[in-house]
């Protein structure tokens, strides 16, 4: 969303934003938001692109979501070389294939988005390894246009799942994204609503013992 005007109204009320390119993230910072308030996702990020997120403020922002293991390499090594700390957050491929269209299905094992689960404890060694890097969170997505919460659901599991885990080895994480992909009704119905999956967070979170 490049809309100043609106961005500035959802910076105003303390939104944030999930961005996925520097040009983003800028318009983004210069909309008054708080580079506390920003999360970076995406593959194929650039050094430049690291080297902004992570010096921008006084902190760089609240998360780079590394999306593998190399990643992680290279956000450890672009924050040491500027001296920082950098805060990240691993996104999991869950391998599941939720129910939309192929082109947007985003969490199963052929996508190339996020770590594949059964590589999760790696990259939390990989993480621990680096001085340079503050674990603060986890995420993942499954998929957009969702018309119902099973697969939605059963991917939240996997990633409350292994928070827990995170923190019996004694990280920290911070937040934990559940993803999005909330369906919208185009004329052909849509059974549920963006509350719905709030609800259903809710209930992972706190059922995982997550819930403060």
């Amino acid at each position: 969303n490049t809309a100043g005007r609106i961005l500035r109204r959802l910076a105003a009320v303390g939104v944030g934003a999930d961005v996925v390119s520097g040009g983003e993230l800028e318009v983004a910072a210069q909309s008054g938001m708080s580079p506390d308030r920003i999360v970076w996702s995406g593959v194929a990020k650039t050094d430049r692109e690291i080297d902004r997120a992570i010096t921008i403020g006084d902190r760089g922002i609240l998360a780079i979501q590394a999306e593998s293991i190399e990643e992680i390499d290279r956000i450890a090594a672009r924050a040491k070389s500027a001296n920082r700390v950098a805060r990240v957050s691993v996104r999991i491929n869950p391998g599941i294939e939720a129910d939309t269209h192929a082109h947007i299905a985003t969490g199963h094992d052929e996508a190339k988005f996020g770590i594949p689960i059964a590589d999760a404890d790696a990259a939390f060694d990989r993480l621990r390894a680096s001085p340079a890097i503050e674990i603060v969170g986890a995420s993942c997505h499954v998929g957009s246009q969702l018309t119902d919460t099973r697969d939605y659901g059963a991917a939240a599991d996997q990633l409350a799942s292994l928070v827990v885990s995170w923190r019996q080895r004694g990280a920290r994480p911070t937040y934990i994204d559940f993803g999005g992909g909330f369906g919208i009704d185009y004329g052909t119905g849509c059974p549920v609503e963006p509350a719905d999956f709030a609800r259903l967070a809710r209930e992972i979170a706190e059922r995982h013992g997550l819930g403060d």
